[in-house]
């Protein structure tokens, strides 16, 4: 029987097959499937931070962005009715005066006391109107 040869294992063969693995290689594999994960793992927390920031800072923000100027408007709003409201206390008081509910009457709805005659004076008149001679106004 011949002898059994033995054959070293080297990084390349001859023949142009893939390099053998050995220990060291198993083990960078595993290494680099670990950095792949903790990749995937951290790009996918940190897009779940991102929008579980949104929702903390984003979206309340804008609500009260929002609220803020509503208020403001309502402000506006209750200072300008605030006015009218002293503007028409203040003609309510001059309502009181019976002189001046006389004078309102006599100005703005034309009345009069009983027996009184209300007389309306016209303005006078422009004068005649010229037509053009030209039909349909002219005659013929």
């Amino acid at each position: 029987m011949p002898p059994a040869r033995r054959t070293s294992r080297t990084a390349t063969s001859d023949r142009g097959r893939a390099p053998a693995r050995g220990r060291g290689s198993g083990r960078s594999a595993r290494r680099a499937a670990a950095r792949r994960r903790t990749l995937l793992v951290g790009s996918v927390g940190g897009g779940l931070v991102l929008i579980a920031a949104m929702f903390a800072f984003y979206f309340p923000t804008r609500t009260w962005l929002s609220q803020r100027h509503q208020t403001d408007a309502a402000a506006g709003q209750l200072a300008r009715l605030q006015t009218a409201n002293k503007q028409l206390a203040a003609n309510l008081e001059g309502l009181k005066d019976p002189a001046t509910i006389e004078r309102i009457a006599r100005g703005e709805y034309n009345m009069v006391r009983p027996g009184e005659k209300a007389y309306v004076v016209l303005p006078p008149s422009a004068g005649p109107t010229t037509l053009p001679q030209v039909w349909p106004f002219a005659d013929g």
